[in-house]
């Protein structure tokens, strides 16, 4: 007979890597006008090379948050992650977070008025 258990737990990680899809779009002339089209891409493919909503997150959380300081948040993301970021990219990642809470700041701040 069982008089109990015991339970010991492993904390660990699985694989932490990038994922990136590719899109195609296809060009072609019109054979009646000559006028070359080419296909649209899907929302948020607007790009050649773009940072998808997670990565900028996690960008976002570990320089808001976490204070790490461009450079090395740029080494952390390739290291760990591999997925080479430039200080720029980095910058347009946050820019575009601020502006995105521009008006729940004001409604905040009025609010806290």
């Amino acid at each position: 007979k069982v008089e109990s258990h015991t339970c010991h737990q492993v904390f660990d990680l699985d694989d932490i890597k990038a994922c990136v899809t590719a899109y195609l779009a296809e060009v072609k002339t019109c054979p009646n006008c000559g006028i070359k089209n080419t296909a649209e891409f899907p929302v948020g493919a607007d790009q050649k090379t773009q940072y998808g909503s997670k990565v900028c997150a996690l960008v976002t959380y570990l320089n808001q948050y976490q204070l790490i300081p461009y450079k090395r948040l740029q080494e952390l993301m390739f290291d760990v992650v591999g997925i080479p970021i430039s200080q720029g990219s980095i910058y347009n990642i946050l820019n575009k977070a601020s502006n995105n809470l521009h008006d729940f700041e004001i409604e905040l701040k009025d609010h806290l008025r």
